[in-house]
């Protein structure tokens, strides 16, 4: 659902003096338009228990990863929709249950989850095929990553308003998936390990933090601390460089993935953004910078970039950057109006708003 705000005026009005060692204050989102708490609010059943993750690739072959085609990418959407929408769903619930404590959100999202975790979903058969149709590949595993980063966050949201039963039923499915993934992630070589390796690591820290699983958390700490040390000192990550037209793009894509690992790890009251003193920064900068004039990344690729779509994650750096400027000027840039993405927790405005992430409001 999309929301139509004046953000960008509340973030440039916001106070940018420093505050701490690395951290700056939050943009004044209190300044944004009021959201319609009601508008448009669906409560369906749950949905079929979807089983077994059927996806295919979707790139052309040749491309490095990095051009889609049109008809395998639909296919795959079509492979994907019932889980897709399983995620979407709950995390729009899960945001309106964060932002105005709509109880009837949170227990119908509640009685999606506890009817995959009673029905196996996702549980079963990872079936990943190639572009021809033919098996091989690793693209249900790769859906099997995202479903847990998405559905963990949402998990995380939903947690005080669950029963007992609820809670003992969701926590011990999401440790079954989070499994799944660990070995997902333990089966990449080092030297092929980029930001799907990095996302399953995402998938863990959520499920983690969800199910209050310290063995997930420390996972994903290997993963967060093996991406930080692939940095080089100009903020590429090689693996993400050799995408040719989507290296920006997927650097973008390791940024925020990493950014969400620090910011729940914040939630638990660690420090990850310091990790490595402080590494992180030189890859978000380099994308912050890239976003607004990809020229370093077309002269250092080979390639003309295409556009970063999305970025909402930004708003989490921003607090944490010692450069809110530059963040401002690139989200002024692409006047974004949907900051809603299950990938970065839902609703980001929303989370900001309710400073979710704050160890003061951990659960």
């Amino acid at each position: 659902m999309k929301h139509t705000r004046t953000l960008f005026a509340a973030l440039l009005l916001a106070p940018l003096a420093i505050y701490g060692a690395d951290v700056a204050p939050a943009p004044d989102v209190a300044q944004t338009q009021p959201r319609n708490k009601t508008a448009h609010r669906e409560y369906p059943a749950p949905p079929p228990v979807v089983v077994n993750i059927t996806s295919s690739e979707w790139y052309k072959k040749g491309s490095h990863g990095s051009v889609a085609d049109p008809k395998l990418q639909a296919k795959r959407e079509e492979m994907i929709r019932p889980v897709k929408q399983f995620w979407n769903k709950t995390s729009e619930m899960s945001d309106w249950y964060v932002a105005d404590g709509d109880a009837k959100a949170a227990a119908c999202a509640i009685s999606w989850l506890r009817s995959w975790a009673d029905g196996g979903g996702v549980l079963g058969k990872l079936i990943s095929l190639q572009g021809d149709g033919t098996p091989g590949g690793k693209a249900a595993e790769h859906i099997l990553g995202v479903f847990l980063v998405d559905v963990g966050f949402t998990w995380i949201k939903l947690q005080p308003a669950a029963s007992p039963e609820d809670q003992a039923a969701i926590n011990t499915w999401l440790r079954k998936i989070a499994a799944r993934v660990r070995d997902c992630a333990h089966a990449i070589k080092p030297e092929t390990r980029n930001n799907i390796y990095y996302g399953y690591g995402l998938g863990m820290m959520a499920a983690g933090v969800g199910t209050k699983d310290p063995s997930y958390i420390a996972e994903a700490a290997k993963v967060y601390d093996f991406a930080l040390s692939a940095i080089r000192d100009d903020g590429t990550l090689p693996r993400e460089m050799s995408r040719e037209i989507k290296a920006l793009t997927y650097h973008n894509r390791a940024s925020w993935q990493l950014i969400m690992m620090a910011e729940l790890a914040r939630f638990q009251g660690l420090d990850w953004f310091g990790h490595q003193k402080s590494r992180l920064s030189l890859l978000v900068n380099r994308v912050v910078e890239g976003i607004k004039d990809p020229s370093f990344f077309n002269a250092k690729s080979g390639h003309k970039q295409t556009p970063v779509h999305h970025p909402c994650w930004l708003l989490y750096w921003r607090k944490q950057t010692t450069r809110p400027a530059d963040v401002d000027a690139v989200l002024k840039t692409l006047a974004l109006d949907d900051f809603s993405d299950p990938d970065y927790g839902g609703d980001v405005q929303v989370m900001i708003e309710k400073n979710f992430f704050e160890p003061k409001t951990r659960r």
